[in-house]
């Protein structure tokens, strides 16, 4: 079936959630939708073709630095690359999916297989209809809008910025809106300003409030959920372990336990990569497996 072969009627429902992290404790607005089931496997159809061999090439030029949305990919990975490094640079996107151009997006698309063999025009009819919000960027909640946002950023971004800090010795990767820098030595104010110009050109905000600059020698940094410290000390933030023991003693439902046990193995694999398991962290994954094995989990 031709993936402009559309049938069900595929929809979204839009609404609005304010999400709260975890680990930093800040709050911010996510504009999310709802597929129903015709819209749901119509991004099911967009992934198989995005990832199919054909796709390969592009897929491997796009998503070099990338670390999300990928098999194998996961925060863990992410700050894998950048473990043993001392002086690091992070920085953040402020409303990154509704930042996408769909006039941009639709290029990008007919790059790939099979929406090359389609004129603009057809393709840019598709992207109104079943990708973009009409509040403005690309639908936060659809099946393939990770997948979609991922390719976008790396054709706009990431392969601008790959030169540039190949050429200082720094270390770059991105695991969806969240961009991390290192480098041995400091990353100095001259290239980060090159780094958020590109970031600008390529039509996307920057959270300011959010961006860090950090010397490992004179304190820890979290990023992407992930603990790092000086000599590549991999940890689980004290606030994360805070909210999953809490976590532990209330969750009762098959959804809960299921998200109690995807907690468990976030924090066992960073302990694996770490060699070792603090006090604090066996206490909590000892909370945890209680409550599983009592559910029969």
């Amino acid at each position: 079936m031709d993936i402009f072969d559309v049938t069900g009627e595929p929809h979204f429902d839009r609404f609005v959630l304010t999400d709260v992290n975890p680990v930093s404790g800040r709050s911010k607005k996510r504009y999310l939708s709802n597929p129903n089931d015709a819209m749901k496997k119509l991004h099911e159809r967009i992934i198989k073709a995005l990832r199919s061999d054909s796709n390969s090439g592009l897929r491997t030029l796009y998503l070099r630095y990338a670390t999300g949305s990928s098999k194998g990919n996961s925060p863990l990975s992410n700050v894998m690359r950048h473990r043993h490094n001392r002086h690091f640079y992070l920085l953040d996107f402020a409303n990154a999916f509704r930042s996408v151009e769909v006039v941009k997006f639709v290029r990008i698309l007919r790059e790939f297989d099979p929406f090359g063999a389609h004129p603009s025009e057809r393709v840019r009819e598709f992207v109104d209809d079943y990708l973009m919000d009409p509040r403005g960027g690309l639908t936060q909640g659809g099946n393939a809008s990770t997948d979609l946002f991922n390719l976008y950023v790396g054709r706009y971004v990431d392969v601008r910025l790959g030169p540039l800090l190949e050429a200082n010795g720094i270390t770059f990767t991105r695991y969806l809106d969240d961009l991390t820098f290192s480098s041995p030595e400091l990353i100095t104010a001259a290239v980060r300003e090159q780094i958020r110009q590109m970031v600008i050109e390529a039509g996307f905000w920057i959270n300011h409030k959010k961006c860090e600059v950090v010397d490992l020698e004179k304190r820890t940094i979290v990023i992407t959920g992930v603990g790092l410290g000086q000599g590549g000390r991999i940890f689980v933030p004290r606030p994360y372990l805070r909210k999953v023991r809490g976590f532990a003693h209330k969750a009762r439902t098959r959804v809960e336990l299921r998200s109690l046990a995807g907690m468990v193995n976030f924090i066992e694999a960073i302990s694996r990569a770490n060699g070792s398991m603090n006090q604090i962290e066996r206490r909590v994954i000892g909370d945890c497996k209680a409550t599983l094995g009592r559910h029969g989990w």
